[in-house]
């Protein structure tokens, strides 16, 4: 499929996915990925110009994306962006730093604005964006009517009680440096200021940051989005679905499915288990990096003081593996 696609758009395809596995051994865009990326396109010839970048990932570091289109741009002349299924968050990012942006029907982008986690209370770690510290004040004040002379005393007591202000803090300066990234990827091929502007303000200011933005939203808004023909539609979803599988994005991530049922030779049930699991891939016709992490699953027995009942306490570590190169020149 990859050198079917690179036949019909007569460029170079590279391919860019990290894992939407659910139950939290899914992958994000990472800084770890640059070296790679810096190796697969030092396999590219000099004389290509021109550069495909099919990208699946539900975001990540938004520093990222600013550094892939950077390489990017050092090399090539054109980038088109294809997105065959979902391109959210740092990953939409990404795409703002394309010539085109060639979206599947089943494609989406979302919006830009960056989550906190405030750990004031490490039990129950809080998500959270600037732009929801916007939506509290507007409540406030619309809403229950909050007058200005008691909105600010009231409502910094009230935050600083759930809230770390560093992070407070943090929540602006991420939304200012998604902003920023964002403005400058657009400006990269584009000279329009206002219209720019105002396609950073769309992406930044929805009301939720898992909201979809479908092919034709984001043509409205004024990305060069682009329609695949029916070969090159059917191609880029096939190769989603091949790396979905690769990557068990459909299996739910269920550590202590490594031990139920298990036992060993002599037939006495398992206490501990291990598990490598492939979470990103970057890869071309010519070469494959794979982005590994390990599981590790181990179980104890324990009778608490004045309990009867055996309780059964699960430990879970997932430690990073790295990546994986692969030299191969017969990837269809």
């Amino acid at each position: 499929m990859y050198k079917e696609i690179e036949r019909i758009r007569k460029r170079p395809l590279i391919v860019y996915v990290t894992s939407t596995r659910q139950g939290g051994n899914g992958g994000q865009m990472g800084s770890d990925v640059i070296p790679e990326f810096c190796e697969l396109i030092n396999t590219i010839p000099k004389s290509e110009k021109k550069v495909d970048l099919l990208v699946v990932s539900q975001g990540g570091d938004p520093i990222v994306p600013w550094r892939i289109i950077g390489l990017l741009r050092e090399r090539f002349h054109k980038i088109a962006v294809i997105i065959p299924y979902t391109a959210q968050s740092a990953a939409t990012i990404l795409s703002f730093g394309a010539d085109e942006i060639i979206m599947h029907p089943f494609a989406c982008l979302g919006p830009i604005d960056p989550q906190i986690t405030d750990l004031t209370n490490p039990q129950r770690p809080r998500m959270f964006s600037a732009e929801d510290l916007k939506c509290f004040a507007e409540f406030m004040s619309s809403d229950m009517k909050v007058s200005d002379a008691d909105f600010g005393k009231n409502s910094i007591e009230l935050l600083g009680r759930v809230l770390d202000p560093l992070s407070i803090g943090a929540a602006k300066k991420s939304m200012k440096l998604s902003e920023n990234l964002a403005n400058k990827l657009l400006s990269l091929h584009m000279t329009d200021k206002d219209k720019i502007n105002n396609i950073v303000e769309e992406y930044n200011n929805k009301s939720h940051h898992g909201y979809t933005i479908s092919r034709s939203e984001a043509k409205s808004a004024g990305l060069p989005v682009k329609n695949p023909d029916p070969r090159l539609e059917k191609l880029m979803w096939g190769i989603w679905m091949d790396i979905e599988s690769e990557l068990k994005c459909r299996v739910p991530f269920h550590p202590p499915g490594l031990l139920l049922g298990k036992t060993n030779a002599q037939g006495v049930p398992l206490q501990s288990a291990r598990e490598n699991t492939d979470i990103a891939v970057l890869e071309s016709k010519d070469l494959k990096c794979t982005c590994r992490v390990q599981t590790m699953v181990s179980f104890t027995q324990v009778v608490p003081m004045g309990i009867n009942t055996p309780q059964i306490n699960i430990a879970v570590d997932v430690v990073p593996l790295g990546w994986d190169r692969e030299r191969r020149g017969d990837i269809q």
